[in-house]
């Protein structure tokens, strides 16, 4: 089954912070995830099956930007297996706090090619609808 991208909820959130404990060393409390959701300007998502959250990601909204600030994914649900070597000479997992070990790029670019309609038009997730104040990216008109 595909994992459903949903905006984080209160009851998200013990989930998020065992995940962000297993992968940060110095990982957000439960708290800091609850009053972070409080801000008129978050925008947290979460990627669930049908009973667990997967992975988060942590955003920030200001005007017509937005600045990732923490995603992390459960070990389990990570099929790539991308990993990185620590400067203990260990290999761990790539994740990113304030958007240091992510090409904003790439990801725009599968944003794009996993919501383009035929007509051209961008098709915007359930969960960012609010952030992004529609629903739909029109193509420009010449």
């Amino acid at each position: 089954m595909q994992p459903q991208i949903k905006s984080m909820q209160p009851e998200h959130v013990t989930q998020v912070a065992a995940i962000a404990a297993e992968v940060f060393s110095q990982p957000w409390s439960k708290e800091s995830f609850l009053q972070a959701l409080q801000q008129e300007n978050a925008c947290f998502l979460v990627a669930c099956d049908k009973e667990r959250v997967l992975g988060y990601c942590c955003m920030y909204m200001a005007a017509d930007e937005g600045e990732i600030d923490n995603v992390a994914v459960i070990p389990q649900a990570r099929r790539l297996g991308i990993r990185v070597k620590g400067s203990d000479g260990e290999k761990y997992f790539a994740h990113t706090l304030n958007n240091t070990v992510v090409a904003p790029p790439r990801m725009l670019i599968a944003f794009l090619e996993n919501n383009i309609n035929e007509d051209g038009s961008i098709r915007i997730p359930e969960a960012l609808r609010y952030y992004m104040r529609k629903d739909k990216i029109e193509v420009p008109k010449k």
